[in-house]
């Protein structure tokens, strides 16, 4: 899936310069030969259909500008300030922008467009689109492209040294330093704008990459977001160690169960799709290797598999944190923290874990977080896969997908949420998912 963000310039006669060199119709187009128009809508002045508003450029590019960490990291959530940094509405300068939000999950970029809430919308009524889902990585090649055109334009009418020109440069000088791309990209899945945190939080962060693992302390980071308290601290090496005395249950990495190698190079080709495609292969090659393909996945079996004793499972409390990990220590001796309370989420967050050992290598800290990051995702349809494998689920339902009862009917024989079992019908197309509202289909699929 490709992306294109244009502008076809048009002559403006009032504005400031910026304006005025940049005017022109705005469009966001993907898909093969960019067939899938993001931003068309009813042009009111005209009385027909365009495929973009008429609009500065600037404004937009400055937006993307000061965006672009936070646009290419930060995973969706319900955070202070996150639909300002992520909602295109919130673009301003006067124009009427598209009703266009999107997010990252690390790996891949989600666009939504919704029509415009009033039928009657004016100057210019978008109608939306199809949800986008591609590589990040071709995101960012749009947005590029896009800054191009733009600071193209100002340089062709002598304009210079402008706010759009010195973020920008800051951005390209931020990527090309290992260090302070580090620092931004943790800043964005902290929520947190470009810079704006003083308190020694990612310095941090960076520090206890060396016990964690640098891939670990994204997903820590990413974390903070959803946490209930406002801008929370992310859980330090040293909180996490403590928390594996105070409420941990004894582990050994080494027993973790682990995929053929063969199985492994298998993984490889699912990197790049979506993460609960991963997922699911990874518990299905899982499942064929321990020759288990269809029975449930009782507690000692289940213990097993992740290095720890059956009783974890059995215990009434869960710890007082919002993730559950698990933690290989030299010093301290390997643990497991489950921070749910029930049997039933101990046991998915049990699976989360191995999830993350199987598909995502060997680290010190594997941790299953409440946030919406690729790994995150992959880890949940693991653990859905694991649990209660989908053919037989499907075959259970008989085609009675609409009906709760029958589909609490399956969560119970499998040891699962009925939520669980709704997510599966939804990847596996047997429910439709709505994309702006469903969001942990969504999250499940982008």
């Amino acid at each position: 899936m490709t992306l294109e963000i244009a502008l076809a310039p048009e002559r403006l006669d009032d504005g400031s310069p910026e304006e005025q060199a940049t005017f022109g119709m705005f469009t966001m187009r993907a898909g093969p030969s960019q067939s899938i128009c993001l931003t068309e809508g009813r042009d009111f002045y005209i009385k027909g259909f365009r495929d973009g508003p008429m609009v500065a450029g600037y404004p937009v590019a400055e937006w993307l500008a000061w965006n672009f960490w936070r646009l290419s990291y930060e995973p969706q959530s319900r955070s202070a300030g996150w639909a300002m940094a992520h909602k295109m509405v919130n673009v301003g300068d006067g124009y009427c922008w598209p009703s266009i939000k999107i997010f990252s999950d690390g790996k891949r970029t989600t666009l939504i467009s919704n029509p415009s809430s009033e039928t009657d919308a004016k100057p210019f009524r978008y109608v939306g689109s199809q949800p986008i889902v591609l590589p990040t990585k071709d995101w960012k090649s749009a947005v590029d492209e896009f800054m191009r055109q733009v600071l193209g334009l100002l340089d062709v009418n002598s304009i210079r040294d402008t706010n759009l020109h010195a973020v920008w440069n800051d951005v390209l000088e931020e990527r090309l330093d290992p260090h302070l791309a580090q620092c931004r990209q943790l800043e964005a899945m902290l929520g947190r704008e470009p810079g704006e945190i003083e308190d020694g939080t990612v310095e941090r962060l960076i520090a206890d990459a060396k016990m964690l693992g640098d891939r670990a302390i994204t997903e820590v980071a990413a974390n903070v977001a959803v946490a209930n308290s406002l801008n929370p601290a992310p859980i330090t090496a040293d909180e996490f160690i403590q928390l594996g005395k105070d409420h941990g249950v004894d582990a050994n990495a080494r027993d973790v169960v682990s995929l053929s190698p063969e199985a492994k190079l298998h993984i490889g080709r699912f990197e790049q799709t979506a993460p609960w495609r991963l997922g699911v292969f990874a518990a299905q090659a899982l499942r064929e290797q321990e020759k288990n393909r269809e029975a449930k996945v009782e507690d000692n079996y289940l213990a097993a598999m992740a290095g720890i004793a059956e009783t974890a499972l059995q215990q009434e409390q869960g710890a007082p944190t919002n993730l559950s990990f698990a933690l290989a220590n030299k010093k301290t001796g390997d643990c497991v923290v489950l921070r749910q309370r029930w049997h039933m989420g101990k046991r998915f967050d049990l699976a989360r874990i191995i999830g993350d050992h199987v598909m995502f290598g060997v680290e010190n800290l594997h941790p299953a977080t409440r946030s919406r990051t690729y790994r995150q995702k992959a880890q949940r349809a693991f653990a859905a896969e694991l649990l209660s494998p989908f053919d037989v689920v499907d075959g259970m339902m008989a085609d009675n997908y609409e009906d709760e009862e029958a589909r609490q009917d399956v969560a119970d024989h499998f040891g699962v949420s009925e939520r669980t079992i709704e997510t599966m019908l939804k990847n596996h197309g047997r429910l439709e998912r709505d994309f702006d509202e469903d969001q942990d289909s969504l999250f499940a699929a982008a």
